[in-house]
């Protein structure tokens, strides 16, 4: 592939291209973020690319920027920001007061439209301009997998599984994310809370498939006391909750786990998505993604060559 460099004239130097973009949400929606900044790299690779992320000083527990470490290991293209300052807080306003997509494209202000669409408007920007979205499609993973898939691995290696899960690849340990937290209340009914229904059939495909019986089943989760409650019925053998493992160390292990049954939620999808091939290794994730109904959000975080069971 031959690249070629577009010079403004007499001055030897790219054009240049600063965007700000707002992030939040959980490491699981932040590596979403990152691979759409990903994107907006390779598009702008014949321009002096500047990306500004603008974050929340004040946090939820469990909604830590952490993402913001493993990108400051190598990117001279992006720098942070609180959401604290003037620039961010007048672009806020605007988005309260301008109701239609059009009035704030004057404003040079990108919102997408749907969290679960891949939208190529979004990677057409124009100098100076502020963008708002989750992007959560696998068609912008797609775009740069090799890519985020190198940077994140290096990333990642900077942080251990506790030597209690030394045995990950073994073939008769299973893991299991068990997501509570967040989505309990309220929120439960749009969300889809798994049961153990979900769980036991999962580990019953496993091991018909694979023939080996589990000794060892590790449940890792954000709410323990919760959790406890809904697997009564499944022989977990450790629980792990925020306390042992924080969201980085939890992504690592669903990856190198040789067998994994995800939750609906978009760290045990990534953990899917990046994971390591045993060869006879076993992963399921949960379909559909959201409430028990089919939505944008099967179709946006779909990819073949994983084993969906019917979430209960």
């Amino acid at each position: 592939m031959t690249v070629t460099l577009i010079l403004i004239k007499g001055t030897g130097k790219l054009p240049k291209k600063n965007l700000s973009l707002y992030m939040s949400q959980g490491l699981g929606n932040q590596l979403f973020f990152y691979t759409y900044i990903l994107n907006l790299i390779e598009k702008y690779i014949n321009e002096d690319l500047r990306i500004t992320i603008f974050f929340n000083r004040k946090f939820k527990p469990g909604r830590e920027f952490i993402l913001k470490e493993l990108i400051e290991l190598d990117s001279s293209i992006i720098k942070f920001q609180y959401n604290t300052g003037i620039k961010y807080l007048s672009k806020a306003m605007i988005l309260k007061i301008v109701e239609t997509d059009e009035k704030l494209t004057f404003f040079k202000i990108f919102k997408e439209k749907n969290i679960f669409e891949f939208e190529q408007r979004l990677l057409k920007l124009p100098n100076n301009s502020f963008v708002m979205g989750s992007f959560i499609s696998n068609r912008y993973v797609d775009n740069v997998f090799p890519l985020l898939q190198s940077k994140l691995t290096e990333g990642l290696n900077i942080y251990n599984i506790p030597k209690i899960l030394a045995y990950l690849d073994n073939p008769d340990v299973l893991i299991l994310h068990i997501r509570r937290g967040d989505t309990v209340g309220k929120i439960s009914e749009s969300r889809g809370l798994l049961t153990s229904v979900y769980y036991q059939n999962a580990i019953d495909i496993i091991e018909f498939k694979s023939g080996v019986k589990f000794n060892h089943i590790i449940a890792v989760t954000d709410d323990i006391e919760t959790s406890q409650k809904v697997l009564t019925n499944i022989p977990i053998s450790k629980w792990l909750g925020p306390q042992d493992l924080n969201a980085i160390e939890a992504l690592k292990v669903f990856i190198n786990a040789r067998n994994f049954i995800g939750a609906n939620s978009t760290l045990s999808w990534w953990g899917v998505r990046l994971s390591k091939d045993f060869g006879d290794s076993y992963k399921i994730l949960p379909r559909p993604w959201l409430g028990f109904r089919e939505s944008d959000a099967d179709k946006a975080l779909f990819f073949s060559s994983i084993q969906y069971v019917d979430a209960c």
